[in-house]
């Protein structure tokens, strides 16, 4: 929640439907198929701009270092072989179905409007998660996290 945020590209071992409240939310999507050209729990660096250095940065192994709403293909070059992009922007009321296991990006930014008191637009969204998925699924990407399987 806040005037504009964006996470990382990331995957969750649970189904979900998120929503958007207030303000507009753009979603990106990648399939679970190319998890190896995602690239998850690379570590990664980036300019910290407080700080006014890079910072190396480990991600977690459901995290990607590609920003899937501007790949950058010369530092990511096997983001060029993932064939399904899937992008969508969702407005108030407006709900998505997320897979467990796909790699998905979320940026929210609200709407400028004139402050009421102390109150800022934002755009806030909500998901509910669930666990939908067959444990056959669940099993098979413990095996790929622990490294038994690539």
């Amino acid at each position: 929640m806040g005037q504009f945020w964006q996470d990382n590209a990331h995957y969750d071992r649970t189904d979900q439907i998120m929503c958007a409240v207030d303000g507009s939310v753009k979603i990106a999507l990648v399939p679970p198929v190319y998890r190896q050209e995602m690239q998850p729990g690379k570590t990664t660096a980036y300019h910290h701009e407080i700080k006014g250095h890079e910072m190396i940065v480990q991600l977690d192994i459901n995290e990607s270092p590609i920003n899937l709403f501007k790949p950058n293909f010369d530092e990511f070059v096997s983001a060029k072989n993932i064939n399904h992009f899937y992008q969508d922007k969702l407005n108030p009321g407006d709900c998505m179905f997320i897979p467990a296991f796909y790699f998905y990006q979320v940026a929210g930014w609200a709407e400028m409007q004139p402050y009421k008191g102390d109150h800022r637009p934002a755009a806030l969204t909500v998901s509910f998660k669930y666990k939908a998925h067959s444990r056959l699924l669940e099993a098979f990407y413990d095996a790929i996290e622990k490294g038994i399987l690539h």
